[in-house]
């Protein structure tokens, strides 16, 4: 077993770039150290690796099916492992790109694939002729990926030739940029002056101890002290707090994980929010893993195919993910119980595949039909409540709502209406009335 590509030459151990290094990234847009700059925000940045890990866990979660299957293709997807090929081609809804490299083993009489992820640092581009290229570790060989098409898998998930321009990381990462350069800025301010500037106010027209007087404030430090005649005044510029920083810091997070997951925010700008907030931002979470994962398809679809016309004479297939809608299923088996005992039969096909609970209708035995039978013979005692509404008089009621129907009948208008109603008095009806209501308060509470 032989894999395509030897072993690459790339940094794999970033631990920083510097503000020039971004600057420069920037300004000639170089697809390098572009790259080097998304791989150290997505290793060293939280908030980034979290928002990009949902979109890709939530990939990984689905549930899939494949169309117009066949045995070869049942047996093959037993043995391999469909999800980490999955997880290695999901390197691409970041970077908008993903290499697999692909050797092959005899396997039960079959070529079986062994994809070995390769890193998207690996990955060159050269701007002149405009193509991409690896380069072979300790030697200066270029391997153009144009000779590769047919051995290895080169995904491209944002469809564009400029790559690096239109990946996800590239919409981010200002922002990701902004957020990091603050915080930086932040720490060489603190490291530097441990203090605020300071305002004097006094020093005279002596220059030598005006002089005297600006060495002794340029020292002075944390950890220092000066000594100052009585008519100088010293005074520290007033500057941000710590909670103003952190907010800046936060709100770069949001708008990070906005993009990234559809995170929504509240009024004041930070995260929190009411219910219907956080069920707006699923929504969007669960829209953008549907959009990822129907890109995916394809490549999968592509990959599995090749497989089969490598191994057999079978047609091709279609992988797809299946998206399931959420249902409460506490809620939908109380309105599936509401609509049997009204007297409506609900499909049992439709509550299984709605469920996911495989239902059957109970066939009634001799010994059951005679329960019910026995039961149905035997007068449960009545509650209270239904007692009251079963004892009621309702003729009054009747009788006096017609009385009530006439008088309205005779109306020219609402107002008319209204006046007469006002007048309207029945001490015995609306007695009665609150009775019934009350009886069917507590029936409800009780069903509750």
């Amino acid at each position: 077993m032989k894999y395509n590509l030897p072993n690459l030459m790339y940094e794999n151990d970033l631990y920083f770039i510097t503000i020039e290094d971004v600057k420069e990234a920037i300004a000639l847009n170089d697809f390098e150290k572009l790259m080097n700059l998304y791989y150290l925000f997505y290793t060293r940045d939280l908030k980034i690796a979290e928002g990009v890990d949902k979109r890709r866990d939530g990939i990984l979660a689905l549930n899939y099916k494949i169309e117009n299957s066949n045995p070869f293709i049942e047996k093959f997807l037993e043995d391999f492992n469909i999800k980490r090929f999955i997880k290695q081609i999901s390197d691409a809804i970041y970077y908008g790109f993903a290499v697999v490299d692909v050797a092959y083993e005899i396997k039960n009489n079959y070529l079986y694939p062994k994809p070995k992820k390769i890193p998207p640092l690996a990955l060159k581009y050269d701007e002149l002729s405009e193509e991409f290229y690896f380069i072979e570790k300790n030697t200066t060989k270029q391997i153009y990926l144009k000779d590769l098409q047919d051995k290895i898998i080169f995904y491209n998930h944002t469809g564009s030739e400029k790559i690096h321009n239109e990946n996800l990381a590239y919409k981010i990462i200002f922002y990701a940029i902004l957020k990091h350069t603050t915080i930086t800025l932040n720490m060489q301010y603190f490291d530097s002056l441990a203090i605020p500037p300071l305002i004097v106010k006094g020093g005279g027209d002596d220059e030598e101890k005006v002089k005297e007087l600006l060495a002794q404030l340029a020292n002075l430090k944390s950890n220092s002290f000066g000594i100052f005649p009585d008519n100088i005044s010293i005074d520290s510029l007033k500057v941000s707090n710590q909670a103003d920083f952190l907010g800046l810091i936060n709100y770069f997070d949001n708008l990070i994980a906005h993009y990234l997951t559809g995170q929504g925010t509240a009024a004041d700008g930070t995260k929190q929010g009411s219910y219907a907030l956080s069920k707006i931002t699923n929504e969007r979470l669960k829209e953008k893993i549907k959009a990822d994962a129907e890109f995916l398809e394809e490549e999968v679809t592509k990959f599995l195919n090749k497989i089969i016309k490598i191994n057999t004479n079978y047609g091709p297939v279609k992988f797809e993910f299946i998206f399931e809608n959420e249902v409460n299923k506490k809620e939908l088996s109380q309105v599936i119980k509401t609509l049997n005992d009204a007297g409506y039969e609900v499909d049992e096909e439709y509550i299984s595949s709605t469920l996911k609970i495989p239902v059957k209708k109970k066939t009634l035995t001799q010994e059951n039909n005679s329960f019910l039978a026995l039961n149905s013979e035997v007068k449960k005692p009545l509650s209270y409540q239904e007692d009251q509404l079963i004892n009621t008089d309702l003729s009054d009621i009747k009788n006096e709502l017609n009385k009530v129907y006439k008088i309205l009948e005779n109306c020219s208008s609402f107002e008319e209406a209204l006046s007469k109603i006002e007048k309207f008095d029945n001490p015995k009806m609306e007695k009665a009335l609150e009775s019934i209501i009350f009886a069917n308060s507590l029936l409800g509470r009780l069903e509750e």
